[in-house]
């Protein structure tokens, strides 16, 4: 990471690399100072595959789930607005008792309440690790990979690899996996938190101004 942009930049340029540098919003870090206690325990999943799922990979997560035993478990499934199959996804959340939100503004709050989420291995990877949320991730683009591959090598998540790779059974493996290992979960939540402070954005304005 620290070489891979000197080719890009002029020798004399200062580069802003890693995630003590990731520019979150205020709400993230406001969340995270009345953040409760995680204790390894799985009562509320969220899916959330970020503003865009085109290939419909919160479907693929929820037809996975249908197959589960998740007695006792709060399900929040939440998509951008464009989402090509809401109204799909809408009938089956009903149809499970699951709640079904469309582009809310309410994410840190959601992260914050949740215990676990299924999500895309994007920007919102540091949003989670701001806010200790152990995450089961999916690389819907190309380009989340390499932060899919950094993130799960440093245990803030557990990547399952690219969308089109991912079957079925390996979320379920996945899902039954951390949420019958409180501990990891854990530790995961502390090692997100210890990598992404929330503080980014101010770094960086100090630095540039």
């Amino acid at each position: 990471m620290a070489t891979r942009y000197q080719s890009l930049v002029n020798p004399e340029t200062r580069l802003l690399l890693g995630p003590q540098f990731a520019l979150l919003g205020e709400s993230f870090r406001s969340e995270r100072t009345s953040l409760r206690e995680r204790n390894g325990e799985v009562n509320n999943i969220l899916i959330f595959f970020g503003g865009s799922d085109p290939g419909n990979c919160t479907g693929m997560v929820l037809h996975a789930l249908e197959s589960m035993s998740l007695k006792g478990v709060n399900v929040t499934v939440l998509v951008g607005n464009q989402h090509p199959a809401i109204a799909s996804l809408e009938k089956r959340c009903k149809e499970r008792g699951y709640q079904f939100l469309i582009q809310s503004a309410e994410v840190p709050r959601l992260m914050s309440k949740a215990d676990l989420c299924i999500g895309a291995a994007g920007v919102t990877t540091w949003e989670r690790c701001c806010l200790g949320l152990p995450a089961l991730a999916i690389a819907i683009a190309d380009n989340q990979v390499p932060i899919a591959l950094a993130a799960a090598e440093k245990g803030v998540i557990c990547y399952l690899g690219k969308q089109q790779d991912v079957t079925n059974s390996s979320i379920e493996i996945a899902l039954e996996t951390m949420m019958s290992s409180p501990n990891n979960l854990m530790k995961m939540s502390g090692i997100a938190m210890a990598l992404v402070d929330g503080n980014g954005a101010e770094r960086v304005s100090e630095i540039i101004t």
